[in-house]
């Protein structure tokens, strides 16, 4: 199998018109690497993405909920936990 490591997305600059915290850009960036798989190459790599999919969901969703709940989230970890998630969960279809 094909193994793709990790991407990092450039998000780009922040927009005075729209300033996010830098935790939370950081943490959808973090969010937006896990969920943008690159394009599968044929219908049996097509399944292969989908399930690589629906786990890295699974994974991150436990982080998202513990973020939105905490009183006093540390800056940084959620997105931390998410990369470490999606790496342990990496990209073995062959792809496009």
């Amino acid at each position: 199998m094909h193994h793709q490591p990790a991407r990092t997305l450039d998000v780009g600059p922040t927009s005075p018109a729209n300033t996010v915290d830098d935790g939370i850009r950081d943490m959808l960036a973090a969010v937006l690497e896990a969920i943008d798989l690159p394009n599968p190459r044929t219908a049996d790599d097509e399944q292969d993405r989908d399930t690589l999919l629906a786990d890295r969901v699974r994974a991150l969703l436990p982080e998202l909920r513990t973020y939105l709940h905490d009183v006093d989230p540390i800056d940084g970890w959620c997105a931390e936990q998410i990369r470490s998630h999606t790496a342990a969960l990496p990209v073995t279809y062959r792809t496009r």
